[in-house]
């Protein structure tokens, strides 16, 4: 039997988790285009938008909680929408048909948050979700032991439909 890093597996799921998002994604071989100050036809330079996925990988406190976490957490996803930048978002639950044996989370976190992102700056709208998180609604039912499993990819590519 091979051994596989503990990585490997969680990379392999965030990637096809991500390929499943991207296909589900308006057409990205189309690149999006913003001009300063938003006037167009001007003899600006245009400047392409930042295309982005935020990841939030994370589980509920108590089993016996978590139609609770998933009423709060469907606030807060429209909170974060809230956001210019934030233009969609996707809830998932980790599927009982594993792809790999024994992989049925990410790290132990079942559930799946997916936030499709537009925007010139993505630095700034990064550094404006953790200036605004007290502006948001919290709730003790999120597993905060271990910390949910945050990350932002940038777009590199897309295939097929």
């Amino acid at each position: 039997m091979r051994h596989h890093p503990p990585s490997t597996p969680i990379v392999l799921l965030v990637s096809a988790l991500l390929a499943l998002a991207t296909f589900a994604c308006q057409d990205p071989g189309q690149t999006e285009t913003a001009t300063a100050g938003g006037r167009g036809g001007q003899d600006e330079e245009e400047k392409p938008m930042t295309r982005a996925l935020m990841l939030v990988a994370s589980s509920a406190t108590d089993e016996d909680r978590v139609d609770e976490f998933n009423e709060w957490y469907d606030r807060h996803v429209q909170e974060l929408l809230q956001l210019e930048g934030i233009v969609s978002a996707t809830r998932w639950e980790a599927s009982e048909h594993a792809l790999i044996p024994g992989l049925d989370s990410i790290d132990g976190r079942r559930f799946l948050a997916l936030y499709e992102i537009e925007c010139d700056d993505l630095e700034a709208l990064r550094d404006r979700i953790s200036r605004t998180s007290a502006d948001r609604s919290h709730s003790d039912t999120l597993e905060l032991d271990p910390l949910p499993v945050t990350l932002l990819f940038e777009h590199r590519g897309s295939w097929g439909d």
